[in-house]
């Protein structure tokens, strides 16, 4: 009786930690408090309800036992176009070709990021990407929140098919999406200067692009930190530049919104990377066969490596 009287302790416990931290538009994953950061100090301590983590909680009636996951601590991650939007310099977007085709168009485009707190060395920044942001076509089949675009119907980044040097997703991500990061700041999706106007991309699952020192425009990210080594960091000194290649539909035009997403801890915490993967490799051994007669066959095979 003891230890199911603690079991359901947790929970209530649990139950209390997680209204506590959904206020703000009730997203349990962007906080309410929005605070500036300056040159002088970053705040020991924040006044508001503020998200210190994720888990996952598994009751265990039978055996009268709960286990408690951490999925990931999620306050660090933050979008830094607001910062961004106070010196639009910061920010550059050189068209390098437009590619028109059949009901769509092609751009291909080099994105320089400048790092909005130059001299400030304990803000350099981790594991810095630029998301696209476009519609979504439908949703994943295991979780319906995760809304995705489709080739032909989306605007979709993807490899230069003409140069083939580039252009495509290094990985996707949900972090700072509209749809559900809808409190403006840090915390939240930004609208940024040079997005399309009043435009709100519904897909949740977004392609990005990785920005790191010595990170060339169109260099594979997977080889650049398999190879280095290194911890991705974007210096306050530095300015880095990634190509993207995207197709428009002719159906939606040339829309699109975006957020930067930086990992940032503290200003003595260095490096401070992020708990997720940020590259992987693919690759395909499969001999998979669809004959229009029917009677597909073959076998599925992937090598998945992420970093």
């Amino acid at each position: 009786m003891a230890r199911w009287t603690n079991l359901l302790t947790v929970i209530a416990v649990a139950a209390l930690v997680a209204i506590g931290c959904s206020g703000g538009g009730g997203n349990p994953v962007t906080p309410t408090a929005d605070y500036d950061l300056t040159s002088e100090s970053i705040p020991a301590g924040l006044s508001n309800t503020q998200l210190w983590g994720y888990y996952d909680i598994f009751v265990d009636t039978e055996n009268e036992t709960v286990e408690v996951i951490p999925n990931r601590q999620v306050m660090y991650t933050v979008n830094v176009v607001r910062f961004i939007n106070e010196l639009p310099s910061n920010l550059n977007i050189k068209v390098l070709n437009v590619v028109p085709g059949h009901n769509y168009v092609d751009i291909d485009i080099d994105v320089t990021i400048k790092h909005p707190f130059l001299g400030l060395p304990q803000f350099n920044g981790y594991d810095v990407r630029g998301v696209f942001v476009g519609d979504a076509y439908g949703a994943l089949d295991y979780n319906s929140s995760l809304a995705y675009p489709r080739f032909g119907t989306e605007q979709y980044m993807l490899d230069d098919p003409l140069n083939n040097d580039g252009g495509g997703p290094d990985g996707y991500t949900r972090w700072y999406n509209p749809t559900e990061f809808t409190t403006e700041g840090m915390f939240g999706y930004t609208p940024g200067v040079f997005q399309s106007q009043d435009f709100d991309g519904d897909a949740t699952l977004c392609p990005y692009r990785y920005f790191a020192d010595g990170l060339s425009a169109h260099e594979d990210a997977w080889e650049f930190l398999t190879s280095t080594g290194k911890n991705g960091v974007f210096s306050v000194y530095a300015q880095n530049t990634r190509n993207y290649y995207i197709r428009f539909p002719d159906t939606l035009g040339v829309q699109f919104g975006y957020a930067i997403v930086a990992d940032w801890e503290g200003p003595d915490v260095h490096p401070s990377n992020a708990a997720e993967a940020v590259v992987c490799r693919v690759v395909d051994n499969s001999n998979v066969h669809y004959p229009d007669t029917g009677g597909d066959y073959g076998y599925l095979n992937l090598d998945i490596s992420l970093f």
